[in-house]
């Protein structure tokens, strides 16, 4: 195995982790009693943009893993899929912590419960953490260095639209409780927050 074959199966692989705990939770049917912020369509529309332009170059690099390799090459390699795997299993363990609660589209229900242990002791957003370090990854595999950072420039515009959506339907349903958290956790990024 070279070292594309190897970047590919592992960005694959992530997706692969996200995939299967994401499909199903999609395909289950929904309450009707749930306050949704419709404005966080067009946020999604923008990350699906983002996205797409990660993926640009997919025909060629698996063409081209065949023939790729040196030691260079393993070291991207490495990181790409580290960081899909990594990613893949970080937004399998928030989506399992949401349970029930998960939805594609900002939504608080009546039985709405605020999450923040797991994933969500380290980012008020791992979901979204997640589907960028999968993004990167994608882009270091199948896109080139232009596309993959305006991918990653409009992931996060559109990921900043969707979580300011969410947030003030938690600030509504939570209040200081929410208010506390997100002084205490930062949004998308892990580093220490001042105290």
């Amino acid at each position: 195995m070279n070292a594309q074959t190897f970047q590919v199966a592992g960005v694959m692989l992530g997706w692969l982790a996200f995939a299967i705990t994401v499909i199903p939770i999609l395909l289950r049917r929904r309450t009707a009693s749930a306050q949704r912020a419709p404005r966080s369509l067009l946020a999604m529309v923008l990350q699906g943009f983002g996205f797409a332009l990660a993926w640009g170059r997919m025909p060629q690099a698996v063409a081209q893993a065949s023939s790729a390799g040196g030691a260079g090459r393993w070291g991207l390699a490495l990181i790409a899929s580290t960081l899909a795997l990594v990613a893949g299993v970080f937004a399998v363990a928030a989506v399992r912590r949401l349970g029930a609660q998960w939805s594609l589209v900002a939504r608080v229900t009546e039985r709405h419960e605020l999450i923040t242990s797991g994933p969500y002791a380290v980012v008020r957003h791992p979901i979204y953490t997640a589907m960028l370090g999968l993004l990167i990854a994608t882009g270091l595999t199948f896109g080139t260095p232009t596309s993959t950072v305006a991918g990653a420039v409009l992931y996060v515009i559109g990921t900043w639209l969707r979580t300011r959506a969410e947030e003030r339907l938690l600030e509504a349903a939570f209040g200081d409780r929410y208010a506390a958290y997100r002084r205490r956790v930062p949004a998308l990024i892990p580093w220490p927050r001042p105290r």
